[in-house]
């Protein structure tokens, strides 16, 4: 405060009276003796004159007005800030005031008005511009603890700390608080849809109904466009389904597995919404998995389609395939996709009236269809076969290249159209559909009118001629090493399948109907579990054992495909390590592609898998060659030991697996081909005719003349010869 003063210079006395200090303390100022920032009398503003000292007005106008004050006292600095004097010293102690704007006199501690001025204009602005946590928190309705976690994550970065408190910038809060306004935090969504933190930034990113605001890389999205997006998420996996057109699992997959989004909403579960589900839709590709669904099949069966090229994919995703719905339609509705819902399926009725609605719906000559219906259904009827499944698939596979190479309804054809046609077709087809075109004759009024018998003219020779015994060794050997063949199979499930199906035609004359029989073996018993196991055991001659003997009790009561007899399983020692080890991998396949497959042969083993299989020094691998093979050397082993009577039914036996001894196999001799020579076993087919289907019974005789001593082959032959026209003379 400024005081008046009349006059330039005044004494000590005088000085003292308006300052209130004593003479004695104004004396010690001038003299230094008390030589202080707040009261030093500076060299301009005294004088001595005449021995009597003399104060200017200047050092008593700076004593008496603060404005004009430099240095102030810790009490004072404190009353000026309105802070505590323990403020001001902890800024001493940690030599946070500088050095040009603190002083210390013994004791005493000055501050000067500069350092003062910064504290004063500092405090002018925390009240100015910023909140304490507690008004921003009230401001914000949030609590403080929160506010002090958005401080932390960056949210808040205007961030000042003074006299133990923090404060929060008002430009900031009122920022935050214009652009969260009606808005939800992100961790809301998070909690209600059941997200983590970046599903939910990713909704935020990529949901166009949900309007969002970025905060200091925080983001808040707008209350009333969360509201209306999660009043759309409507539609539980019942209603979806629904909506799709398909059963609830199917749609639950999709939903499951995010092809459809979805979320899983507090308190309703999965939810999705109509526009999802459309976009589902207008995408026009589903993935391979509904696909699979939709077919009742597993999604495992699907890759050798796509190699072949039969079933289109479009994309892949993660060793996900998506298909075109186009595409995944037309495959389902394809004759191969009819065959994969029919798969591993004894409903042959079923597969029949789909099989021939197939025909119907994908060929304009419906009559021909119609009559091919009646014929086909009543040979299955008449069939004594337990495959019936299998004689089916025949049927329509042929009557499918029929109506493919047809110009128009068969009933409509004359016979030279017809041998026209027939060029067309293979044997085979033609063997079973000349009965065919002989039935709708007898239905309809037909332009042809011949009988069309089959004869097999084009039969294959080379099918009736059984392997050289250098051909048979070599195959016989390959087929029973295992080194060459155990880390194939373990490899491949159809490699496995092809081992098990040729060493089982090396053991007796298996049909290939017979060979898909084979059921799941329990391993348990000898503690196989896993294709592992091999690499720490070792697989015993016993444990072969174990395992065939599982196999031919599990094939008890299963019927011959021929004649409906009970089959017979039998194994020759050296066949019986390779066999059951055989047997074990294709389980051991069996449970990895499916434990609800019935079967362990389910591959279509063709010529070129046998081809690879052998390889290509060896000759090519035939059945029918193998069964008159088997059938031949084992009939030429038995004649040549003297077991005559034995060799027919020891062939019929390997055929017909019946037990019946009473009676030879007619068809035998038929199996035992030979050429007319008498060096080997090429000389069969002249005995076998000289004996006849009799020959049997006369060598019952011979063994009895001649008191079971056995003879040679051509004295076999001549004896039987000599008794059968002593037979004839006697008939």
């Amino acid at each position: 405060m400024n005081v008046a003063l009349e006059k330039e210079w005044y004494t000590i006395k005088e000085t003292s009276e308006i300052l209130g200090i004593s003479i004695h303390s104004i004396r010690n100022r001038i003299t230094k003796i008390t030589d202080t920032p707040t009261i030093r009398i500076l060299e301009t503003e005294y004088k001595k004159e005449k021995g009597i000292y003399y104060v200017h007005k200047n050092y008593i106008n700076r004593c008496l007005n603060v404005d004009e004050k430099e240095w102030f006292s810790l009490t004072e600095a404190a009353e000026f800030l309105n802070l505590s004097t323990m403020w001001l010293f902890n800024r001493i102690e940690k030599n946070e005031i500088p050095e040009f704007e603190y002083e210390r006199v013994n004791t005493l501690h000055f501050i000067h008005r500069s350092y003062l001025t910064k504290q004063k204009l500092f405090q002018d602005n925390i009240r100015d511009n910023y909140y304490t946590y507690k008004e921003a928190s009230h401001i914000l309705l949030r609590p403080e603890t929160s506010l002090s976690e958005s401080v932390g994550k960056g949210l808040f970065k205007d961030v000042l700390h003074f006299c133990g408190r923090s404060y929060i910038s008002k430009n900031e809060i009122d920022k935050y608080k214009e652009l969260t306004k009606d808005t939800i935090s992100r961790s809301v969504i998070e909690d209600e849809l059941n997200l983590s933190t970046y599903q939910a930034l990713k909704l935020i990113n990529n949901e166009p109904q949900l309007e969002a605001n970025l905060v200091s890389n925080s983001f808040y999205v707008k209350k009333d466009s969360y509201i209306k997006f999660k009043k759309c998420l409507d539609y539980s996996i019942e209603k979806a389904s629904k909506f799709l057109n398909l059963s609830e699992e199917i749609a639950r997959m999709l939903i499951e597995k995010k092809h459809i989004q979805s979320f899983n909403v507090k308190g309703l579960g999965l939810r999705t919404s109509k526009q999802y589900l459309e976009e589902y839709l207008w995408e026009n590709e589903i993935p391979l998995e509904q696909l699979a669904m939709e077919m009742g099949k597993n999604v495992n069966i699907f890759p050798i389609y796509i190699r072949n090229g039969e079933l289109k994919t479009i994309r892949k995703d993660k060793n996900k395939h998506f298909v075109r719905r186009k595409d995944a339609d037309e495959f389902k509705n394809s004759y191969t996709g009819l065959k994969i819902k029919h798969f591993n399926t004894n409903n042959y009725q079923e597969l029949f009236k789909d099989a021939i609605d197939f025909c119907r719906d994908n060929s304009q000559y419906k009559d021909t269809v119609d009559l091919y219906e009646v014929w086909a259904k009543k040979k299955i009827d008449k069939s004594n076969s337990k495959e019936k499944v299998k004689l089916v698939y025949s049927l329509i596979n042929i009557f499918m290249n029929l109506l493919n190479v047809l110009m128009k309804e068969i009933i409509n054809y004359t016979d030279k159209e017809l041998k026209q046609l027939f060029q067309n077709l293979s044997d085979n087809q033609l063997r079973l559909l000349y009965p065919f075109i002989n039935d709708c004759k007898s239905k309809r009024e037909c332009l042809y009118e011949g009988d069309y018998l089959w004869k097999n003219e084009k039969k294959n020779k080379k099918d009736d001629v059984p392997y050289t015994k250098k051909e048979w060794r070599d195959l016989t050997l390959n087929v029973l090493d295992i080194d060459k063949h155990f880390n194939k199979a373990i490899k491949r499930k159809k490699y496995a399948e092809t081992w098990l199906w040729t060493l089982l035609h090396f053991s007796l004359d298996w049909r290939k109907v017979d060979l898909d029989i084979f059921k799941p073996i329990n391993l348990d018993v000898v503690g196989i579990d896993s294709f592992i196991w091999f690499e720490y055991n070792t697989f015993t001659l016993e444990m072969s054992h174990t395992i065939l003997n599982l196999v031919e009790r599990s094939l008890k009561g299963e019927k011959a495909s021929k004649n409906n007899k009970d089959l017979v399983f039998v194994i020759p020692f050296i066949f019986e390590m390779p066999t059951a080890l055989a047997l074990t991998l294709c389980e051991l396949h069996r449970r990895q592609m499916s434990e609800k497959e019935k079967y362990l042969i389910t591959s279509r083993i063709q010529t070129y898998d046998l081809r690879m299989f052998f390889g290509k020094d060896l000759p090519v691998f035939s059945n029918r060659r193998c069964s008159k093979t088997l059938t031949t050397y084992g009939w030429e082993t038995a004649v040549k030991q003297g077991k005559g009577a034995l060799a027919y039914w020891l062939g019929g036996f390997a055929r017909s697996h019946t037990h019946n001894i009473n009676m030879p196999n007619p068809v035998t001799q038929v199996y035992i081909v030979t050429k007319n020579t008498d060096a080997d076993v090429e000389e069969m087919a002249l005995h076998a005719f000289e004996r006849g289907i009799f020959g049997w019974q006369v060598k019952v005789m011979i063994d009895a003349i001649n008191n079971h001593e056995p003879l040679s082959l051509d004295e076999m032959t001549k004896a039987i010869c000599n008794r059968q026209v002593v037979l004839n003379t006697f008939c």
